[in-house]
Order: structure tokens, then C-alpha cells, then sequence
């Protein structure tokens, strides 16, 4: 099953949902709108399921809230899309470690685990980076836009 994951104000979900169902129009939408939501979202998926989110903020208010939601549902199995930050799409590090137990042997279940551990930590670090380079770029475009209203105003 495809999940359309949308959070913040209804108008920004709307924008979110139009751009999932441009990518996946059988995304069965899911609107959140406020921390307990996340939770019976969860509930709802399955293993193997696919969660569409149009970008890294839809996930949390801060990136530890995001990474803390992208490991329960990558830990769960869910397949995660992002389609403003896709290096954080959750293929690209199942990939990687399929590659890495493939080119490596593992003599212990440690050195899986090991390999798994430092996926996640670049998981973290991409999500950090993704969501403080979102919430920049938005904070530039509100801004432009107020300045925009203003100088429309004065004239």
C-alpha cells in the first residue's frame, strides 16, 4: 500500500497532497495535524508498505523529531519517499547495505550490525542537513514575500 503523509496547515496539505498524487496517484492520503496523529499513522502501515512525504519537514518540528520518525518507520520496514530531499529515501541505504553484506563476508553478526549503525548515522546527518536546508529556504521565501507585500503597500 502507497501513503501520502501530509502535515501543517490544511492549505500546505493540499499543496502536499497535489504533489504526491502527481507521483503516485493510487497514494491513499493521510492528513496529520498534531503529534498524536503520527502515532495511529503508525498503526496503520504495514511492513513493506510505501509512506510519500513531499519533504524532510513533514516527518517533525525539529530533526531529531524527524530522524526519531524516519527510524520507526524504517525500522518497520516501510519503504519512505521524500520528493524534495530524495537523499534521504529509504532504498538508497537498504541498498547500500545489501551491497555491503554482499562485497563483505560478515564472520559475525556484529559487523552487520556495525555496518547498519553507521547507515543510520548518515541517515541522521542527511536528515539534519535536509531539514535545516528546508527550513532556511522556507524562512528566505517567507521573508521575500513579506517584503514583496510591504513594497506593494508603499506604492
Amino acid at each position: 500500500m502507497i501513503y501520502g503523509y501530509c502535515t501543517g496547515k490544511s492549505q500546505n496539505q493540499r499543496k502536499q497532497a497535489l504533489n504526491i498524487q502527481k507521483y503516485y496517484q493510487d497514494a491513499v492520503i493521510y492528513h496529520n495535524f498534531g503529534n498524536k496523529d503520527f502515532e495511529k499513522f503508525l498503526s496503520l502501515i504495514k511492513k513493506n508498505d510505501t509512506v510519500v512525504i513531499d519533504s524532510v519537514l513533514c516527518l517533525g518540528d525539529s530533526a531529531k523529531i524527524c530522524y526519531s520518525n524516519y527510524c520507526e518507520l524504517y525500522n518497520k520496514d516501510i519503504n519512505i519517499v521524500c520528493l524534495k530531499e530524495n537523499q534521504i529515501n529509504s532504498d538508497i541505504y537498504r541498498t547500500a547495505l545489501v551491497q555491503a553484506r554482499n562485497e563483505v563476508q560478515w564472520d559475525e553478526r556484529l559487523m552487520e550490525n556495525s555496518a547498519k549503525l553507521y547507515l543510520m548515522q548518515i541517515i541522521r546527518r542527511q536528515i539534519t542537513n535536509a531539514f535545516e536546508t528546508t527550513t532556511e529556504r522556507f524562512k528566505r521565501s517567507s521573508q521575500v514575500r513579506k517584503d514583496g507585500i510591504e513594497a506593494a503597500r508603499k506604492q
